[in-house]
């Protein structure tokens, strides 16, 4: 349910935002969700009184997203100005908010997620569960990720953050070889393209939470 709940958050590069809002709304209520804000990067929905926040992947019309992504690669993501001001809104709606709290990203998403359980310890401590799919993820970023994490931290993240790695995908490519969180492998058709292996189709039967 969680990557369908990301896959409408794509919704917001598709219209203006008053249109995306309606339809992200739609769709959501369908799913038994409420949204409770958006915007083009992060989406509040609640359900049963517990709070699921969406981090969406890269725009590849935004220049943005597609620094943002440069910056990751290289493994400077914590000075990333997009990576700061996710991490500061996921904090204020922990900080506004009652009941449990579930993030999910997908592609740049992930990342971001990942960044913010890692160099956030509010974040880390008040989320519940957070999963990712297809996150972007190399050696550098992984080496930043992992600096001043005690054994303890990192423990406590692999209990919380799960990564879905689809098998192809070369953007989450080096989730499988090592990682922070716990990596879960999820088999794809050989016949796929890239585009399809990236996809969050692939991860639809999948009910982590929600």
């Amino acid at each position: 349910m969680s990557a369908k709940l990301t896959k409408i958050h794509y919704l917001v590069d598709k219209y203006d935002s008053k249109k995306a809002e309606k339809k992200i709304t739609k769709k959501a209520n369908k799913m038994g969700y409420e949204l409770q804000s958006l915007n083009r990067g992060v989406a509040h929905f609640t359900k049963n009184g517990d709070n699921y926040i969406s981090v969406k992947g890269t725009n590849i019309f935004n220049p943005t997203d597609l620094i943002s992504d440069y910056r990751l690669g290289l493994g400077f993501s914590n000075s990333d100005l997009q990576f700061r001001q996710r991490r500061n809104e996921i904090k204020k709606i922990y900080k506004n908010s009652t009941g449990d709290n579930y993030l999910v990203g997908h592609s740049l998403g992930g990342s971001i997620i990942t960044n913010a359980m890692t160099k956030s310890k509010s974040i880390r401590d008040n989320t519940t569960q957070a999963v990712s799919y297809n996150t972007g993820y190399t050696k550098l970023f992984h080496n930043e990720l992992k600096k001043d994490l005690s054994k303890t931290d990192r423990k406590e993240i692999k209990e919380k953050l799960k990564h879905y790695s689809a098998s192809g995908d070369i953007i989450s490519n080096h989730l499988r070889t090592e990682s922070i969180g716990d990596t879960i492998k999820i088999k794809t058709d050989k016949s796929n393209t890239l585009l399809q292996n990236h996809s969050l189709d692939n991860f639809n039967s999948l009910e982590e939470f929600g």
